[in-house]
């Protein structure tokens, strides 16, 4: 197992807030031959009153890793937003040039991912982003997400800038 991340927050609880950083030309060539080769801008798996993720500018990720998972565990992902228990907020986040090269292995490319909670008093919001410039080149099944939202039944998503299809 190899994973590359540019900042991660994975223990603690309270809120957190993670801004204005810039996350750029980190590369995973993890080679062996199980399938958890990961490279992530930012992960917050921690705090638990409401993180933020806002401001931040993620670019030119890349990885030739043969990783078939999918969601938080996706090879290439700019953003992700893994804590379930309360309301939180990704925004004004400019994420681009995220790219998988893993020959022919399926793999998924996801510009933010976020976990969210399915409460009904949660207010998370996802807004104002900016994502473009995903691709995947491999012979297998290539999944390309701009935005992943798994779980969260409530909150705003709205005003995101997503561009796919075209380098």
């Amino acid at each position: 197992t190899q994973e590359v991340i540019g900042i991660v927050l994975s223990t603690g609880s309270g809120s957190n807030t993670v801004s204005n950083n810039t996350i750029a030309n980190l590369n995973n060539n993890y080679s062996g031959t199980d399938n958890n080769g990961q490279i992530r801008g930012i992960v917050l798996s921690a705090g638990h009153s409401g993180n933020t993720i806002s401001g931040n500018t993620i670019y030119n990720l890349s990885t030739t890793s043969a990783n078939a998972n999918a969601n938080s565990e996706a090879s290439v992902i700019g953003i992700s937003q893994n804590q379930t228990s309360t309301s939180h907020t990704v925004t004004q986040n400019i994420v681009h040039s995220l790219s998988s090269a893993a020959g022919s292995a399926n793999v998924e490319v996801t510009g933010i991912y976020f976990d969210g909670t399915s409460s009904s008093t949660a207010t998370s919001a996802v807004s104002r982003n900016s994502v473009h410039s995903l691709t995947a080149s491999t012979s297998g099944t290539a999944v390309i997400n701009g935005i992943n939202v798994n779980r969260s039944t409530v909150g705003s998503y709205a005003n995101n800038l997503i561009r796919l299809g075209i380098d």
